[in-house]
């Protein structure tokens, strides 16, 4: 079992159902976007944030982590977006100097606008870390054939997943087996390693996956993937009504 399967069955919203989580958590995605302000950035996040570490109690460090991950990666992306451009310098222009195209700075406009992005994408990426930190993969697999997804998208929903956390597994026990062996005692030591490592990675993955999907096709003989889950969840009005509650705050502000 992987990382975010294991979080996710240990987790207390396990046992709600999983349409009630998706709806909530795709319905504040949907609020957050549509309604472009950052009263409802901050709200919203806050509100799952609650909700992720109240009520189906993700310990703190776990939920802290994946956001902390996610955060920095989204705001290395968006680090192109703090550079404005334009013929000559603007009035709230911050820094920024002359170029044989113009004037390219930071003004403080831009700063507000990347600051506004920021914020609903850190918003965003929380509802969705709601879903993945409290709903095993196989409640959204029988959530989505319940919901008639085609046959095929969810067979390749789950070669992915596997795929994913397979070229991660693979990762670790390749890098394990190297700081056994010493491969990272020096800097010199340890960008051999790092070499090797990348170098072996891929063809390592593609026999597991090619070995994956052969057992797969001789088990099935092509057909869909069965998911066993015999659990019944509960009702989780909590979150229908937060959604309410969200959704009222933001036509209102």
């Amino acid at each position: 079992m992987n990382v975010l399967d294991r979080i996710a069955n240990q987790s207390r919203a396990a046992a709600f159902s999983p349409g009630h989580k998706a709806l909530f958590a795709i319905g504040m995605l949907v609020i957050i976007v549509g309604f472009d302000s950052v009263f409802v950035s901050v709200t919203a996040l806050v509100i799952v944030a609650a909700i992720t570490l109240l009520w189906a109690q993700v310990t703190v460090a776990t939920w802290s982590k994946v956001m902390l991950a996610e955060s920095t990666f989204i705001a290395v992306s968006l680090v192109a977006l703090l550079f404005t451009t334009a013929q000559s310098a603007p009035a709230d222009a911050l820094w920024g100097s002359n170029i044989w195209v113009g004037w390219i700075g930071i003004t403080q406009s831009g700063l507000q606008f990347l600051g506004e992005l920021l914020l609903r994408s850190v918003a965003s990426v929380a509802c969705l870390n709601f879903l993945a930190l409290t709903t095993p993969l196989h409640d959204l697999i029988r959530l989505a054939q319940k919901l008639k997804a085609p046959d095929l998208l969810v067979d390749l929903i789950l070669l992915t997943y596997r795929f994913i956390w397979s070229l991660y597994e693979t990762l670790q026990a390749m890098r394990t087996a190297q700081q056994s062996r010493l491969g990272y005692s020096s800097y010199r030591t340890g960008m051999r390693s790092a070499a090797q490592l990348g170098a072996r990675l891929f063809i390592r993955t593609y026999q597991r996956m090619d070995a994956l999907n052969t057992s797969w096709e001789a088990r099935l003989g092509g057909m869909n993937m069965p998911v066993w889950n015999v659990r019944v969840h509960q009702p989780a009005y909590l979150l229908i009504v937060a959604l309410g509650c969200t959704l009222v705050l933001a036509i209102v502000n």
